[in-house]
């Protein structure tokens, strides 16, 4: 009987103990390398578009798909760039509720795409002599005029978020223009490229950005969104 119970209650026990998790494999993500070419073809076919490019004396051909990052950076913006209905990303110095732009950038969006929300966030990491007050700060304005409490600046408002301060900027900011319309890219312009490398010299590119031509801007009133 002694030998019966012992049986019993270690069966009891290897059932009733429950299984150890065991832990998921990590996925590693691919490494991917930074190369820098021109662009020497943007191919059209239908809606789709593929980017041409040389580097390192090679020609590379990159079908564009939502997973590519584009962005074509564009000269020649300025302070009326930021108006009501553009999408800005700036960074600058928070003090009296007010966040005191230092940079700026416009990013056009594409026709019918969903505005992003605002949002400010802090450097995860501070560069030497930066402010502990440096904020990075993105969203839609709704108002833009002369600050009545700081004449010698413009006054944007975003679109309501937690903790969206009101951004001030000086008339001689300058302003980089952002798009991800390839078509705004031409060719012999240089491009950035982060690709991952594979057999045979295969590349997969996960990001361009392109410096682009002269920024047209919009007629009064294109850039509003309703």
């Amino acid at each position: 009987m002694k030998i019966f119970a012992a049986c019993f209650l270690a069966l009891v026990f290897v059932v009733t103990t429950p299984a150890i998790a065991q832990p998921r494999p990590q996925t590693r993500q691919p490494k991917t390398e930074i190369r820098s070419g021109m662009v020497k073809e943007i191919k059209h076919r239908g809606r789709a578009r593929t980017l041409v490019v040389t580097c390192d004396g090679e020609d590379y051909s990159f079908p564009i798909t939502p997973r590519v990052n584009v962005e074509v950076k564009l000269t020649g913006g300025d302070h009326t760039a930021i108006q009501k209905g553009a999408y800005l990303e700036g960074n600058g110095t928070f003090t009296n509720n007010r966040l005191f732009l230092e940079t700026a950038s416009v990013r056009l969006l594409p026709p019918n795409a969903k505005t992003p929300d605002s949002k400010v966030v802090k450097p995860e990491m501070f560069e030497p002599g930066q402010s502990l007050n440096s904020q990075h700060i993105s969203g839609q304005i709704i108002a833009r005029g002369t600050s009545q409490e700081y004449p010698e600046y413009e006054e944007a408002i975003l679109r309501p978020a937690p903790n969206i301060p009101s951004i001030m900027f000086k008339k001689d900011i300058t302003v980089d223009i952002i798009t991800s319309d390839l078509d705004e890219a031409k060719p012999d312009q240089a491009v950035e490229l982060e690709v991952i490398p594979g057999r045979n010299d295969k590349l997969t590119l996960v990001r361009a950005t392109i410096e682009g031509g002269e920024y047209t801007p919009p007629a009064e009133g294109d850039v509003e969104k309703k």
